[in-house]
């Protein structure tokens, strides 16, 4: 709660945001790698995705908001999965005496298949 304070507070996403639209990326291309980051960064996927879709929702119109609704969602959920603050990671970890990247690099494929059935899907939907 502390992290999701700061960032609100520093504005650094908003920050982001806007300077990716200077560099004329799609609004799609925004919302993949925002999302992720924000996941990535949180390890929270509800926060990655209220956080991400409040930064896009003023861009979005009402046909197409449930699609990137999900595209956050979904892409926030790739983030969060890697992150290292993802607390099940965390605890299996400490609890199993396991190594966190043996485990990524077991988790990677799964994880790569969604990321590209994602984009596919959504590339033909928006």
């Amino acid at each position: 709660m502390i992290f999701q304070q700061f960032v609100k507070e520093t504005e650094a996403v908003n920050a982001l945001v806007e300077v990716m639209a200077a560099w004329g990326l799609p609004l799609f291309s925004m919302a993949i790698i925002i999302s992720f980051i924000i996941g990535f960064v949180t390890g929270n996927n509800i926060a990655s995705t209220a956080t991400a879709f409040i930064l896009f929702a003023p861009m979005l119109t009402a046909e197409s908001a449930l699609l990137y609704l999900s595209l956050i969602f979904m892409i926030g959920m790739v983030g969060y999965l890697l992150s290292p603050l993802h607390l099940c990671l965390l605890v299996t970890n400490e609890y199993y005496q396991t190594n966190p990247f043996k485990l990524l690099a077991k988790t990677s494929g799964p994880i790569m298949s969604l990321v590209i059935s994602t984009i596919v899907l959504y590339s033909f939907l928006i």
